[in-house]
């Protein structure tokens, strides 16, 4: 799993404003969503982490300049952090002088088979409305402005709700039995992360499963046994069981430790069940339920 970070990012460039958004084309590599981009001229496949809030750049092709900061990794692992200020390029959308870091990504390469050039994270789609849609595998992002909300249009969604900020990622208060959650909104992690300490405390909400392993920033890793969640609610709504690893989130905390209070991720297992429209301007999320997975339950049936 790639480090989650936090700093201030410049962007002062874009591309021209339309009305509607292009599909953008994604392939699904081992539960990690893949476009082709193009930064400072070189192209390839970046995944979209709203899990990290920087645009992350493999330091095999990228070379910035060092800083005084380190970031420390989900299975412990510290690295010196360095940073690159590029142009970057998703299909027709065009963003000048945004602030990257560049970190070693071999060992994500490696693990998912494909040679990834960066994560794009929410300091550059924190401008835009994204729609993943599993099922076509495409990705739209469509700027926010007034024209395109006022044409904002379509079905109600199964299930809408506002998100806050916290470290650059989006986190939402969520349910299990009559315990509260906040947890991070990361479509970069291929499979939910819960808290050791808060899952001792969910035991009756938890069913073994498998062995898994996670990966931080560089070769580190951790087996963990996986687990089945059960009784998630969100908003009233009660996700179907999902996938779930327990570990310390202490651990997980940005360069200022103003991480330190999210419980856990929602990753793919979550994500999955839906068409997902998350406006990153207005901080809300719309879900659609796809037509194969679990039916809907309400919390008050």
């Amino acid at each position: 799993m790639t480090n989650k970070i936090v700093t201030i990012l410049i962007i002062l460039g874009f591309g021209t404003t339309k009305m509607d958004a292009d599909p953008i084309p994604f392939t699904l590599v081992k539960k990690s969503i893949m476009v082709l981009a193009t930064v400072n001229g070189t192209s390839g496949y970046f995944m979209v982490d709203t899990g990290t809030p920087y645009l992350i750049l493999n330091d095999d092709y990228f070379k910035g300049v060092a800083t005084d900061n380190t970031i420390k990794g989900l299975v412990g692992e510290e690295m010196d952090l360095y940073k690159k200020e590029v142009s970057l390029q998703i299909s027709d959308l065009k963003q000048n002088r945004v602030e990257a870091v560049i970190l070693p990504l071999d060992h994500i390469c490696r693990i998912k088979g494909v040679n990834i050039m960066g994560l794009i994270g929410t300091s550059v789609l924190k401008y835009y409305k994204m729609t993943i849609d599993f099922d076509a595998s495409q990705l739209e992002l469509l700027e926010v402005n007034r024209r395109s909300e006022a044409k904002s249009s379509g079905p109600a969604a199964d299930l809408s709700f506002e998100f806050q900020w916290r470290g650059g990622i989006p986190i939402i208060t969520t349910g299990v039995g009559t315990r509260s959650l906040v947890l991070g909104l990361d479509t970069g992690a291929g499979i939910n992360v819960l808290d050791h300490q808060i899952g001792e405390q969910l035991a009756d909400y938890l069913t073994m499963n498998r062995t898994v392993d996670i990966f931080g920033l560089d070769d580190a890793s951790e087996s963990l046994q996986s687990r089945l969640l059960h009784h998630v609610t969100i908003e009233g709504y009660y996700c179907p069981e999902m996938k779930v690893v327990l570990t310390s989130m202490r651990r997980f905390k940005g360069v200022h430790s103003e991480l330190n209070a999210i419980d856990g991720l929602l990753g793919y297992e979550f994500f999955k069940q839906f068409r997902c429209v998350i406006n990153f301007k207005k901080s809300r999320i719309d879900l659609y339920l796809r037509n194969h997975p679990a039916e809907r339950y309400t919390a008050n049936k």
